[in-house]
């Protein structure tokens, strides 16, 4: 379904990209943390990037552009699926995809106090949109 879905696109633009595929934030506890680390191990990264990468196994769409943004500390959506998401999707062949990862720095000039609405600064970026809107089919 997936797959199908995304032949009729020419670019995808993840904000915020929500871990309910491949649950990560739960488990580990990322979700809702505003404060302490949102860090994964190296082992428990592997293991979500393993899983990840096994369920898109499924459905070849590294022929559609997607720009991965993200706050670096979401405390809702955490930064490590836009992450893995786009790191599969290289590793599995994609080559015009980016990532941007907004720091708390970047998020407070954009007057986002909880670094969860990157969309702020995202939809801004005139990079960001002639990016999207030059992409074809």
């Amino acid at each position: 379904m997936l797959c199908s879905i995304l032949t009729f696109f020419a670019a995808a633009l993840p904000i915020c990209a929500k871990d309910t595929l491949i649950p990560i934030s739960k488990p580990y506890g990322l979700a809702y943390k505003f404060e302490g680390s949102l860090a994964l191990t190296d082992q428990d990264y592997g293991k979500c990037y393993q899983d990840i990468s096994d369920l898109m196994s499924h459905s070849d769409i590294t022929n559609v552009p997607m720009w991965f943004v993200q706050a670096e500390n979401d405390p809702v959506c955490t930064s490590y699926t836009s992450k893995i998401l786009y790191q599969v999707l290289k590793d599995k062949g994609a080559q015009n995809n980016r990532i941007t990862m907004y720091s708390d720095e970047e998020m407070k000039q954009a007057g986002q106090m909880i670094y969860h609405s990157s969309w702020v600064p995202a939809l801004k970026s005139r990079e960001i949109m002639d990016w999207v809107y030059n992409q074809k089919k």
